[in-house]
């Protein structure tokens, strides 16, 4: 073997790793590009309403908290799951923020004062998620309940005296 053909075989095997590489890249770009693209394709779908993002026609469960049967309502939610499994999920997160040594806000920081069992009631099932917490929300406050809720924002007109 001469020379020349070890060279040129060193040039072929680096030109074709190069290769390889740039292949990799544009698949790699390709890919991400693709994923921004079905994420603004989402993004496009749903409806936002003063910052946050409805997806349209979720349904989910709204319940509230009380820390006894007919007592005051301490918090109101909504989930997806059983409301027992998302008040194990509420405890869970607590007990990861003391375990993490961070600060615990409302319902976080009532929940770990209160460890007894909290009583928690569904008020509406099949409820458009995001809409019916926050109009819960709001007719509760206007009732009178002191909420550990975080601010909700209601942009259409509801009738806000109904079911409490």
């Amino acid at each position: 073997m001469s020379i020349y053909t070890k060279i040129d075989q060193d040039h072929y095997t680096a030109l074709r790793k190069k290769q390889r590489k740039e292949r990799k890249r544009k698949k790699t770009l390709n890919r991400q590009a693709a994923k921004r693209e079905q994420r603004q394709k989402k993004i496009k779908t749903r409806r936002r309403v003063k910052g946050v993002y409805l997806g349209k026609g979720v349904p989910c469960t709204v319940y509230a908290v009380r820390e006894w049967p007919g007592g005051p309502i301490v918090y109101i939610g909504q989930t997806r799951q059983p409301i027992e499994k998302r008040l194990e999920d509420h405890y869970r997160e607590m007990y990861r923020k003391v375990d993490a040594k961070e600060n615990l806000y409302g319902f976080h920081r009532w929940l770990s004062d209160h460890m007894n069992q909290p009583h928690i009631e569904v008020i509406q099932v099949d409820a458009e998620w995001h809409t019916a917490e926050a109009v819960w929300i709001d007719r509760a406050r206007k009732a009178g309940h002191q909420l550990l809720n975080v601010a909700s924002v209601v942009e259409k007109e509801f009738d806000l005296t109904v079911g409490l």
